[in-house]
């Protein structure tokens, strides 16, 4: 089998829902704009996957095939201010918990990137690393890429909005 070019590599499209009563559409535009640069610059060229961010109108349904990135309220499993999972027609989902992370002194953005990020890097959320210790020994990772970064303050900035 032919190994694919990145370059080749089709573009996931993803659809970001705000059903979120804390913020307005005027508040998240800007930040699908600095999710969209941070996968184009910065999370592409490493990981070799692409996506081109859309914003959906309240109301309308996403575009069938889309991968869904959901701004929420409270979160709906405790400690949680976002998770990834997959829609009812098994393509990824991405959940962010804007109302928690306000009430947590945490930036909703952050975890917006987290999650996108995580969603793009393990879509199934099935692939996890072995790390063998000893000939008999290892033990297995989850594949959260983002992770070991995901606190506030390992955050960057990208036009005024930290991600």
């Amino acid at each position: 089998m032919q190994q694919q070019h990145p370059a080749q590599l089709a573009t996931i499209q993803i659809s970001v829902i705000n059903e979120s009563t804390v913020l307005t559409d005027a508040e998240v535009i800007p930040v699908v704009a600095a999710l969209q640069q941070q996968v184009t610059n910065d999370f592409r060229p490493v990981w070799g996957m692409d996506a081109e961010l859309q914003m959906i109108d309240r109301g309308v349904p996403p575009p069938s095939g889309s991968w869904w990135l959901v701004i929420l309220d409270d979160s709906d499993q405790a400690g949680a201010l976002g998770y990834h999972d997959l829609t009812s027609d098994n393509l990824p989902l991405g959940n962010v918990f804007a109302a928690s992370d306000l009430k947590t002194g945490t930036s909703w953005t952050v975890t917006a990137s987290h999650e996108l990020l995580e969603m793009l890097g393990d879509p199934n959320i099935n692939l996890t690393v072995f790390v063998q210790n000893s000939n008999t020994r290892g033990t297995l990772y989850a594949y959260e890429v983002c992770d070991a970064c995901e606190d506030d303050s390992f955050g960057y900035q990208i036009d005024n909005i930290l991600v």
